[in-house]
């Protein structure tokens, strides 16, 4: 048995609102781990570039490619949310619109 659209949607945000949970934990570990520091964002950011920059050059592109999987596999989970184009609303007689 299939769901309707409105059990989809209920699972769409109840999802989204997940994915949203989990971002701002991870935002605020970092400003704690910042505060922690004695650091602002900006002093926080500059010394992770510095660390980075202090690396060999195959550890740094380990870290940078690791860091670039954990993004691409974040859109992943985030893809399955979109909706697709062809089922958007489009307003009728747009060009009056204008």
């Amino acid at each position: 048995m299939s769901t309707s659209p409105e059990e989809q949607s209920v699972k769409i945000v109840a999802e989204a609102e997940a994915l949203l949970k989990k971002a701002q934990e991870s935002i605020d570990d970092s400003y704690a781990a910042m505060r922690a520091a004695g650091m602002e964002p900006e002093a926080f950011a500059k010394s992770v570039d510095e660390m980075l920059d202090g690396l060999p050059s195959d550890k740094r592109e380990e870290l940078i490619r690791q860091g670039k999987e954990a993004a691409e596999a974040d859109l992943a989970d985030l893809k399955h949310l979109a909706v697709p184009t062809s089922t958007t609303v489009k307003p009728k007689n747009a060009h009056r619109m204008i």
